[in-house]
């Protein structure tokens, strides 16, 4: 399974970009309050000037523990969160965003009002069953269940909002060359002979932006500073 999630990543990058998705919502909806208190909570990362606390850390390990339990049922046990690495997973998410966000603010990329409500409204635990309409009502109850108040909710959205608007800008400046066509051509060819037809080709496209987008991550992490205290892990 573990060799199953590393190749998906590569082969179906759009599969698992959208695990990552409900992943993020997920995140949003049951981050709660649980881990506050009026006690400062210890720094367990920095990033430049940007300190990642132990309660952002245990949320967000707690999530991806949640998620994993709910994919792998009766498989998820000590061994699994080892291979995965939780631990490392869930700093490095909140290092990387950290980065995301200060990209997207070098970039003077912003979120509007009408964006912000646009995408809260989409989502369907927000939603009537019936209708499929966005209920306002039903979006301050879902809250208030999990303890999170709109404006924390709607901060923490526009910054997932913001994230995904620069790594478009990233994905939309990568292009497929020519030789790259002729390599999917052949490709296609050798595996399916007989006549085909370029709408029927499966684009590089998604690929290769994944690969941008990583590299691009890969650049931004070499020149931040960054401090991870891993005996706090």
């Amino acid at each position: 399974m573990i060799k199953f999630l590393r190749q998906g990543t590569i082969e179906n990058p759009w599969v698992f970009r959208a695990i990552m998705l409900v992943i993020a919502i997920t995140f949003v909806i049951t981050m709660g309050w649980w881990g506050f208190s009026g006690k400062e909570s210890p720094v367990i990362a920095r990033v430049d000037d940007r300190s990642i606390t132990s309660a952002e850390y245990e949320r967000t390990y707690r999530n991806y523990e949640r998620f994993y339990r709910d994919m792998f049922k009766e498989q998820f046990n000590a061994d699994l969160i080892k291979q995965l690495d939780l631990k490392h997973m869930a700093v490095n998410s909140l290092v990387e965003r950290e980065l995301w966000l200060k990209t997207a603010r070098r970039m003077n990329l912003t979120i509007t009002s009408s964006e912000l409500a646009d995408s809260i409204a989409t989502m369907k635990a927000f939603q009537q069953e019936k209708s499929g309409r966005f209920d306002s009502a039903l979006y301050r109850q879902v809250l208030a269940v999990n303890h999170v108040t709109p404006e924390t909710f709607e901060s923490s959205q526009r910054d997932d909002l913001l994230i995904a608007k620069v790594k478009a800008v990233i994905g939309d400046s990568t292009a497929v060359s020519g030789p790259e066509w002729e390599e999917v051509r052949a490709r296609q060819a050798a595996q399916n002979p007989g006549p085909t037809s370029d709408a029927t080709l499966p684009s590089p496209l998604p690929q290769k932006q994944e690969r941008a987008l990583r590299a691009y991550m890969d650049h931004l992490r070499h020149a931040a500073t960054i401090d991870i205290q891993e005996k706090m892990l």
